[in-house]
C-alpha cells in the first residue's frame, strides 16, 4: 500500500511540475489536456510495458486500456486542478497539489472497481 501511495504522491508533483506549470502561461486548455494524456500515457504505459515484457501472460489488452486510462485521468485531472486554481485561488500551489491528489485518488478507485 505504501509503495501506491508513494506513486501517486510522487504523479502529483511529477504533474504539478512537468504538466501545469508550462501551461500556467497559456490560455489553451487543448494544451493541458494534451500534454497531461500524454505524461499519464507514459508513466502508465512504462509500468504496463514493462509488465507486458517480463510476466509470461499479461495481456496486452489490459496494457492498452489502462495506458489509455491513465492518459485520460491525467488528461482530466491536469485540465480540472489548473482551471480551478487559476478560478479560485490565483494559483495556490497547495491548494493545486491537494485538487490533483483527489482526482487521482478517486480516478484510482473507479479504477479498481472497473477491473474488479
Amino acid at each position: 500500500m505504501w509503495a501506491a501511495a508513494l506513486f501517486y504522491i510522487l504523479y502529483v508533483f511529477g504533474m504539478a511540475l512537468i504538466v501545469i506549470q508550462p501551461c500556467l502561461d497559456s490560455e489553451s486548455l487543448y494544451k493541458t489536456v494534451y500534454t497531461g494524456f500524454i505524461f499519464g500515457l507514459v508513466a502508465y504505459g512504462t509500468y504496463n510495458l514493462t509488465n507486458m515484457a517480463v510476466i509470461k501472460g499479461w495481456s496486452p489488452t489490459v496494457t492498452f486500456v489502462d495506458m489509455f486510462w491513465g492518459g485520460s485521468l491525467t488528461a482530466v485531472s491536469a485540465s480540472t486542478g489548473l482551471y480551478l486554481a487559476k478560478k479560485i485561488v490565483h494559483f495556490n500551489w497547495l491548494f493545486l497539489i491537494r485538487i490533483l491528489a483527489f482526482l487521482l485518488v478517486m480516478g484510482s478507485h473507479l479504477k479498481l472497481l472497473y477491473i474488479f
